[in-house]
């Protein structure tokens, strides 16, 4: 009788195969997920920056038409995404110094933060700060500042 020395081989052989396309398909799911994280960070910062952008824009447009800041009443920074307007709430941080923070902090919306300081007188000093979600609570949520002197 003959005795089948190759049983098992088969299988084994099989076995070493599935664990390589296994290991190289983790791989390359790992590197898709950090390229979609950092491919959705970046359009993130992008959005946030754009933001910024808009905050600076709208303290040079209060300080060169002369807005009243000191009154303290809600300023219209534009209209936003959704055809409503853009409200800041007014305040007095010192002499000559003003903070405009959004209407609705908590908003999962894009949104800025202006700080204004006039007291460097005839020079104007705008921190503009953007971010991609408005809510402070999110986890996601990215800065970006621009700091604008005129």
């Amino acid at each position: 009788m003959k005795k089948n020395t190759k049983s098992g081989y088969a299988i084994l052989f099989t076995l070493v195969i599935i664990t390589i396309m296994m290991t190289f398909a983790m791989g390359m799911s790992n590197s898709m997920l950090k390229e979609m994280l950092l491919s959705s960070t970046a359009s993130n910062s992008q959005t946030a920056f754009y933001q910024a952008d808009t905050a600076g824009e709208c303290a040079i447009y209060l300080a060169t038409h002369n807005a009243d800041l000191s009154l303290g009443l809600p300023i219209n920074c534009g209209i936003n995404t959704n055809g409503s307007p853009v409200l800041m709430n007014v305040t007095t941080t010192a002499l000559n110094k003003y903070s405009l923070a959004p209407a609705q902090p908590s908003s999962p919306d894009p949104c800025f933060n202006i700080e204004i300081d006039k007291s460097a007188a005839p020079l104007t000093t705008v921190r503009a700060r953007g971010y991609n979600i408005c809510d402070q609570n999110s986890g996601g949520r990215i800065e970006r500042g621009i700091e604008i002197t005129f």
